[in-house]
């Protein structure tokens, strides 16, 4: 087990310093990403990809609690304000990071509920960054990556209030938390 995602660290330094410098034009990483798009039924094809990775890693929890504070996140803003902040619940970009990038498994927790709160709080972050990006004119494009960082030093604060979540679950529906609650 490791603190961060080493992966995430490389990337996110990366794209601080192309912000900073003004050269994220320099590189061909929003192009690469668009072009994702282009092939017929990718979403899909990277879905079952990254689902076999996560049943494999136990981190199906994470892209779950991930894809849940996307989803309500999206909603919400359309509801709220009558038009949601992006065109897609999930873009290609973060769609990979979902089913990739966050679901390390040496750096999320180890329980299945600690992982959910994880994934819950890496959606949210995601969206805050998006925005944060967009309100300073930048591409959204790390909008996935620099979050990761955050989650993986709050995975001690999920591992606590994940134990007081399955006490409370052994003792109000044990046959729920049997099924859900437990760590791998």
């Amino acid at each position: 087990r490791h603190i961060f995602n080493p992966s995430a660290v490389v990337l996110s330094l990366t794209g601080f310093v192309l912000i900073v410098t003004g050269h994220i034009s320099a590189t061909t990483g929003v192009n690469l990403i668009h072009s994702y798009e282009y092939p017929p039924n990718f979403f899909e094809f990277m879905f079952f990809f990254g689902l076999v990775i996560q049943i494999l890693f136990h981190t199906t929890q994470v892209t779950l609690g991930a894809a849940l504070a996307l989803t309500v996140l999206y909603f919400g803003a359309d509801g709220l304000l009558g038009a949601p902040f992006s065109h897609h619940i999930f873009h290609i970009n973060v769609f990979l990071g979902l089913n990739l990038l966050a679901t390390d498994p040496a750096t999320s927790p180890g329980s299945k509920t600690a992982k959910f709160l994880f994934g819950l709080t890496w959606g949210t972050a995601i969206m805050g960054t998006y925005i944060l990006l967009r309100a300073f004119g930048e591409v959204s494009y790390f909008d996935k990556l620099f979050p990761v960082l955050l989650v993986n030093l709050l995975v001690p604060t999920f591992e606590r209030m994940a134990a007081r979540i399955d006490a409370r679950a052994d003792a109000l529906i044990p046959w729920a938390a049997a099924r859900f609650f437990k760590s791998r």
